[in-house]
């Protein structure tokens, strides 16, 4: 089922849009969010990259892992995709020492494989099984989908685009589809 607008999560109703360019020329308008989370003054050593962290009810995170918690506030089941793997929290060591577990654990993993096997028809150079361009966070409450791309200060990637491309092709609507651009409060 394709999720409406109306069927959002308490928090992440939008009527704003952005325009997305993919990769075969057609621009595409998918729904915008600000949130914005507190500022922390707590660091980590390990920050994956050097990624931002936000307070979300007390807890220090990284931003995604904030959307994922504000998601299942609302009631809906969330992940935050990290590769080919999905995290429920981070741990102040090195990635290979999360606690991450393989998407096919993930209920929507039929989904995902779907969309991953229309990157590999699509685009030449994607990786099969790789889910190359998977957008942050997947939410999905009952038989509704929901994919968040987080941004702060970048903008969507060209791999984001090819996986938005596929998920298209493969059916999605682009109300599956929210960018979060966030801020510090």
């Amino acid at each position: 089922m394709t999720l409406q607008a109306k069927d959002r999560p308490a928090g992440f109703e939008t009527s704003l849009k952005k325009k997305i360019s993919l990769s075969d020329g057609k621009d595409v308008e998918v729904d915008f969010l600000r949130l914005a989370f507190p500022r922390t003054e707590q660091s980590i050593k390990n920050s994956y990259g050097g990624k931002n962290l936000v307070s979300y009810k007390g807890d220090v995170m990284f931003a995604e892992l904030a959307i994922r918690r504000k998601l299942i506030d609302a009631g809906w089941s969330a992940q935050w995709i990290s590769g080919n793997y999905y995290l429920e929290k981070w741990i102040d060591e090195p990635f290979t020492k999360q606690e991450k577990k393989p998407l096919q654990e993930l209920p929507c993993w039929n989904l995902l494989s779907q969309i991953d096997k229309q990157c590999v028809k699509l685009f030449s150079g994607h990786i099969p099984n790789s889910c190359d361009g998977c957008w942050d966070v997947v939410a999905w409450k009952d038989d509704r989908i929901l994919f968040v791309e987080s941004k702060h200060k970048d903008t969507i990637t060209p791999s984001q685009e090819k996986w938005l491309a596929a998920a298209l092709s493969a059916g999605l609507n682009l109300d599956d589809f929210i960018v979060v651009k966030w801020q510090y409060e």
